[in-house]
């Protein structure tokens, strides 16, 4: 597990695990490190998937059925990226 100190919350949080990472953060971490427009708002939840083949992994699951209502974009501009 990782994390870092972004203003005064301890987010991002990262959980690794096998060579997959997961990732929480506040909606201010989401716009500021990763370039998202988080909803803020009312009840709501995002969760965000990355891949280095985000492409790829997409296609991948639409053809096991999965059906997606956004688009898939490479983390351009992610403080990871």
């Amino acid at each position: 597990m990782r994390n870092s100190v972004h203003r005064n919350d301890p987010t991002p949080i990262d959980l690794q695990l096998d060579g997959y990472e997961i990732g929480f953060s506040s909606a201010a971490s989401a716009r500021d490190d990763h370039g998202l427009n988080p909803v803020t708002g009312g009840q709501h939840i995002a969760v965000t998937l990355w891949t280095d083949g985000a492409v790829a992994a997409r296609e991948h699951v639409v053809g096991l059925g999965a059906v997606f209502g956004i688009m898939v974009w490479p983390r351009a501009g992610s403080r990871r990226g």
